[in-house]
C-alpha cells in the first residue's frame, strides 16, 4: 500500500474558513497493494510547517478510517492570490503498525477559500473578500522533456502575469501536465479553473 500519485496526488486538503481559523479536511488515496499483516493497522500523519520551518500544525489517523481526517490552524497565513501567495511546506507520512515509513508525500499547499458570492449574486470569493477574476486561456506547450515543459509553463506564466491577469483556465489535460502546473500557479499567485 502506498499513496496513489495518479489520484489528485495521493493526498489532497480541503480548506474551511471558520472565524479566524483554518479547518482542513484532508483526503488520501491509496494504491492497492500489499496487506497489512493481520491485525496491524496502518496510519497516515501530516504535518504542516511555515516558511521559518516552524510546525503549525500536526495529525494523524488510522489509514482505514471511513471519517476524513481534520486539522485546524488557528491564525493562519492565507493565500491571497498574487499580492500575498503565501504557501505552507506539507508532509504526509504513511506508517506501518511499527511506525515504519512506507510512504512519503511532500509538497507545498496554500490554505485558501475560493467559493461563489451568496444570495444569488454573481461572482467570487477568495477567503470571504470579493474576488473579481481577469482569466486568461491556457493550452500546455508541446515540450520534449519535463524541464522543458516546466521553463516554458515559467515563460508563459510571466506573461500572463504582465498582463494583469489573476486566473488561468485551463482544459482537460493530462494529470501529470496539471501536476506540473498547479505548484507554478500557486506559488505566482494565480487561480487555476479547470474544465
Amino acid at each position: 500500500m502506498k499513496f496513489d500519485r495518479k489520484a489528485g496526488g495521493g493526498v489532497e486538503a480541503v480548506c474551511r474558513l471558520d472565524n479566524g481559523k483554518v479547518v482542513l479536511e484532508w483526503k488520501f488515496s491509496f494504491t492497492d497493494g500489499d496487506e497489512a499483516p493481520e491485525g496491524e493497522r496502518r496510519i497516515v500523519r501530516v504535518r504542516l510547517t511555515d516558511r521559518q520551518g516552524n510546525v503549525v500544525s500536526e495529525c494523524a489517523q488510522y489509514a482505514d478510517e471511513e471519517d476524513a481526517l481534520q486539522s485546524v490552524l488557528l491564525q493562519p497565513r492565507l493565500w491571497s492570490g498574487i499580492r500575498h501567495p503565501y504557501l505552507y511546506d506539507m508532509e504526509a507520512l504513511l506508517l506501518g503498525g511499527d511506525g515504519k515509513c512506507l510512504d512519503r508525500i511532500c509538497g507545498r499547499i496554500p490554505l485558501r477559500s475560493v467559493s461563489g458570492r451568496k444570495g444569488g449574486e454573481e461572482g467570487m470569493l477568495l477567503n470571504d473578500f470579493p474576488f473579481t477574476p481577469r482569466a486568461v486561456g491556457y493550452t500546455f506547450p508541446p515540450a520534449d522533456s519535463g524541464a522543458a515543459l516546466q521553463q516554458m509553463m515559467l515563460e508563459d506564466l510571466g506573461h500572463i502575469l504582465a498582463v494583469g491577469a489573476n486566473m488561468v483556465c485551463i482544459g482537460k489535460e493530462k494529470e501529470e501536465l496539471v501536476g506540473l502546473f498547479l505548484p507554478l500557479c500557486d506559488r505566482l499567485g494565480l487561480l487555476v479553473c479547470r474544465e
